[in-house]
């Protein structure tokens, strides 16, 4: 049995569901999702994955952590677990992402397990990319506003932008994430402008009037994408996948946008400083190969 640990937004949710995944099938073992720290977890929309796609897997009971953890499983003994180095508990069932770059070593786990970290990084799931986006089918209905933007997109040369404010003004989040300049989306728009000609933007953003003034060379051609809150918030997820192109922002939230776009000649741009040079965190294998840095 395989149980991964699931906490965060819904972008890291998915990242650690396509981890576990990956990993279930290697071993032809169960997959089951840890969701128990969602009870003390007050950000984002709580645990999404079920309600966002619908998808079947079996939640791990408190007897199921045990037989995999035995002792280990009570939730102080795994938040203990979780400050050790890595190096202490990944030769045993317990094993926690050791670092934030890919980890080969979760390619040869063929035992019970319990996986803890964030993996973001495709190498973790690439031999399952397939799989993966078959499970990842949006389950949300679409409302008026979805439909009407989502046929725009379709018939346009569309890109999605993506400006995240809210949560990244957070104290600790500055600490951790580098911040994104208008620079970084008017230098990306320009070199997609000159190989695609003109665009049609759609933005993302929980702060429309930020965005936008970071935007503002390119106002004429924007859409401002922002209805969608709360629970509802997984359809920019959605609509982001289906334009032709995507700028994401140093968000795991667009990054999947863009992953689960489907245009085989997509063009999608990323930060090339994800992470603050303090974080000690390193975003080598979290952009895929194919999309371009700015």
């Amino acid at each position: 049995m395989i149980i991964c640990d699931i906490v965060g937004g819904l972008g890291n949710q998915m990242f650690q569901y396509a981890c576990g995944r990956a990993a279930s099938l290697r071993s032809s073992q169960e997959l089951k999702l840890s969701v128990d720290r969602f009870g003390s977890y007050t950000i984002h929309q709580g645990f999404e994955l079920e309600r966002v796609f619908n998808l079947a897997h079996t939640k791990a009971t408190k007897a199921d952590v045990d037989k995999v953890l035995s002792w280990r499983g009570a939730p102080l003994a795994r938040r203990i677990l979780g400050k050790l180095p890595p190096r202490l508990t990944n030769g045993s069932s317990f094993i926690r992402e050791p670092h934030h770059h890919f980890w080969p070593g979760i390619l040869e786990i063929r035992r019970n397990c319990y996986l803890q970290g964030y993996w973001q990084s495709e190498k973790y799931f690439s031999d399952f990319a397939t799989m993966i986006r078959d499970e990842f089918q949006f389950a949300i209905p679409q409302e008026s506003t979805d439909t009407r933007i989502f046929s725009e997109m379709r018939q346009t040369n569309s890109v999605a932008v993506h400006v995240r404010r809210g949560d990244y003004t957070r104290k600790e989040n500055v600490a951790l994430f580098a911040p994104v300049t208008s620079e970084y989306y008017n230098c990306a728009l320009r070199v997609l402008q000159a190989a695609e000609g003109p665009l049609d933007i759609f933005l993302f953003s929980d702060d429309g009037a930020w965005a936008m003034e970071l935007l503002k060379d390119w106002s004429a051609q924007i859409t401002l994408v922002d209805h969608n809150k709360g629970s509802r918030s997984a359809m920019d997820m959605f609509l982001m996948s289906h334009c032709r192109h995507n700028i994401i922002a140093n968000s795991t939230f667009s990054w999947w946008g863009a992953w689960l776009n489907s245009n085989p000649d997509k063009q999608v741009f990323a930060p090339a400083k994800w992470f603050t040079t303090r974080s000690g965190h390193s975003s080598s294998d979290l952009i895929p190969e194919s999309w371009r840095t700015i």
